[in-house]
């Protein structure tokens, strides 16, 4: 089977790396590569998917909502968010998932922080960031997000469906509580 991981400037990851060594340690011959591309290769990736060239790719900065227009179907938790992270090719059917969100809940509980009572801070409104904010929403915990732009910080909270209370820093920096 042949996966690859999916963005702008990938050569510097070590997802190939760690893949590779998990498929030779549990005797696949799998294959994980690097893909780079930019947003007039979208096309390629997705046509490389439905004739299961590739198998799956995980997605990365900036295309975590670029690819979802071209996908047959969501996983519930990647509608919520509105962003993905991976693509999975079954016979040539495209379903989009986001794993961050399970990954950030998994480092929280192996780690036993406890957020309750806590100031949150999440810094950035991508993919990930909405990921975050969404299970930190799901768990009923008070949280704010600094962004670049207000507009994009605004998104995040309209995305997950909770109200918020906002106001700007500065003219570079936005901060949006969700309560």
């Amino acid at each position: 089977m042949n996966f690859a991981i999916i963005g702008e400037s990938t050569r510097g990851s070590l997802s190939p790396k760690m893949h590779q060594w998990i498929y030779r340690s549990l005797g696949f011959e799998h294959r994980y590569e690097f893909i780079d591309i930019t947003v007039n290769h979208v096309d390629n990736i997705v046509n490389k998917l439905r004739k299961q060239n590739l198998n799956g790719v995980n997605i990365t900065i900036p295309f975590k909502s670029t690819f979802i227009d071209y996908l047959d179907d969501l996983d519930e938790l990647a509608v919520h968010i509105g962003s993905i992270n991976c693509i999975h090719s079954y016979n040539g059917i495209l379903k989009g998932y986001n794993t961050d969100y399970y990954g950030f809940k998994s480092l929280i509980s192996i780690n036993n922080i406890d957020l309750k009572n806590r100031k949150i801070l999440v810094l950035g409104a991508g993919g990930a960031s909405r990921s975050i904010c969404t299970y930190l929403a799901h768990n009923n915990l008070k949280f704010s997000i600094f962004n670049r732009t207000y507009k994009n910080a605004l998104s995040v909270i309209d995305k997950i469906g909770y109200t918020q209370s906002a106001e700007a820093i500065d003219n570079s920096i936005s901060s949006i509580e969700y309560n």
